[in-house]
């Protein structure tokens, strides 16, 4: 029976022009990023409109801080199946130079670790360079700190509240999508998209609705991790060729070589051939 929402046919259109959409709904999360974070160029509002609510809410505090589901299932124990899928593409990579149906994917499955782990690390390092403070950290939230914007001088203050660190382990799954997508296995693609932006989203909001971060730091962490893993891409897409030609190369010597022979002694037939003429 055909289905209305047929995941098959969505991802085929999906990759028409994969890169272009997906370069336009990252463009948009930067330009939604711009209106909503106050820390950037522009001064509007909304980042701090959704944290007075959620600080309102909760009587003058960020009373879901250290509730049990936010707290501990959605800040510690939700980022761990995406560090777990992190590292089984570096466990499958290993694998390959033992289990001979793994080899086709070693490059691809080197590119996701790198690409996912090299990700995390520029959000990490974003963060300890930054010195921004998170909404529980400021004076108008029950804090101690005023407002800065991003790279804003002044005294350091040893804080690390942007881009947002935990929920970079949901969006660096993105890699995954990015690597199916290069082995033409669209659905595949579709959906490890869907699922990063999915824990991407629910490691960033968890954090929202406790006073840790501002919505726009999702927006930024989203799009810093996608860059990362496609510039990794881009280096390792020629890489990749060169290591598979080399491969064939070494693979198939005999063959190589008695096609050329055959096709000199082909040449040399016409040569003589049309010599005589």
């Amino acid at each position: 029976m055909h289905s209305v929402f047929n995941l098959t046919a969505l991802s085929q259109r999906f990759d028409v022009s994969f890169w272009r959409q997906l370069m336009s709904l990252f463009v948009v999360a930067l330009l939604l990023s711009v209106v909503f974070d106050t820390s950037w160029v522009f001064s509007t509002p909304i980042d701090h409109q959704v944290s007075e609510f959620i600080y309102r809410a909760g009587g003058g505090q960020f009373a879901w801080k250290e509730n049990f589901w936010l707290e501990t299932v959605f800040h510690q124990w939700a980022k761990i199946p995406p560090i777990l899928l992190t590292l089984s593409a570096l466990l499958l990579w290993i694998a390959s130079y033992w289990v001979k149906s793994f080899v086709s994917w070693r490059w691809s499955l080197a590119y996701v670790f790198l690409a996912s782990a090299l990700a995390v690390g520029v959000i990490a390092w974003l963060k300890a360079s930054t010195d921004k403070a998170c909404p529980w950290h400021l004076v108008q939230y029950g804090g101690e700190y005023a407002f800065r914007r991003l790279f804003e001088g002044g005294i350091s203050r040893g804080l690390q509240c942007w881009p947002a660190g935990h929920a970079s382990t949901g969006f660096g799954l993105l890699a995954w999508s990015i690597m199916f997508y290069q082995r033409k296995r669209f659905r595949l693609g579709t959906t490890a998209f869907f699922i990063a932006m999915l824990c991407g989203n629910i490691l960033g909001v968890s954090q929202v609705l406790r006073g840790a971060h501002f919505i726009s730091h999702q927006l930024w962490t989203a799009l810093i991790c996608w860059t990362v893993c496609w510039l990794v891409y881009r280096v390792f897409q020629p890489l990749e060729s060169i290591t598979r030609v080399r491969q064939i190369e070494r693979r198939e010597p005999t063959r190589t070589r008695v096609s050329l022979s055959v096709d000199t002694q082909v040449n040399k037939r016409e040569a003589q051939e049309t010599g005589h003429l």
